[in-house]
């Protein structure tokens, strides 16, 4: 991507992120379910049906599977008698969304591990014989300094867009899925769009 179109995406996710919305909505955020070719988010056993004010937004969620995640920005639609499903968002803009498939842990050609704690965390640290990369050493990377970052997840085309930051650093990377094993980072510098080196993801074996 070109230096300007990141730096006009990183404003306009930063935006979102601090509950920016359009008049009258709200922000809701859940689980994703098809049925039928109908997509619902679910939270808190509250089922809402997802229609969109662009037909082109609602492309994203064709990338989308169960249990991947979605924040909106939407009105809640008015009650339909008579529908068994009756409770609709208008969703006028999304904020982001977390795919499932990333959650875990994952290596680098280098070594790196980076747990993908959920769907807006990282934690990165380079594994040693006392911890690795791998669940079990959860507890003691929860005690341990490691570099942890916030991610969010938006899409792009044909690939994912994401913004990657903590209090030192922003980044922006292109996420392409090779596998469900197999992730490619393009990445780049959040401040002056420079293109930095590529990281390859690899599923830590569990």
């Amino acid at each position: 991507m070109k230096q300007l179109a990141y730096l006009t995406l990183l404003t306009s996710l930063f935006v979102n992120l601090v509950g920016f919305s359009l008049a009258f909505s709200k922000t809701y955020s859940g689980y994703i379910e098809k049925s039928n070719q109908t997509y619902y988010v679910i939270k808190n056993n509250t089922k809402l049906e997802l229609q969109f004010s662009d037909a082109n937004m609602g492309k994203v969620l064709q990338k989308l599977t169960n249990k991947d995640y979605i924040s909106v920005d939407a009105n809640l639609l008015p009650f339909e008698e008579g529908k068994k499903n009756n409770r609709a968002l208008l969703v006028s803009s999304i904020n982001y969304v977390g795919l499932n498939e990333m959650i875990g842990f994952w290596k680098d050609k280098n070594g790196l591990c980076y747990y993908f704690v959920g769907f807006t965390t990282i934690k990165v640290f380079i594994p040693s014989p006392q911890v690795k990369c791998h669940p079990r050493s959860i507890p003691e990377i929860n005690r341990m300094a490691v570099a942890s970052y916030n991610y969010f997840i938006n899409p792009d085309d044909d690939a994912w867009t994401m913004l990657i930051s903590n209090e030192k650093v922003q980044y922006l990377a292109e996420l392409t899925s090779i596998s469900s094993t197999k992730k490619n980072l393009v990445m780049y510098n959040a401040e002056d769009g420079k293109k930095l080196p590529e990281v390859h993801l690899y599923k830590a074996a569990p």
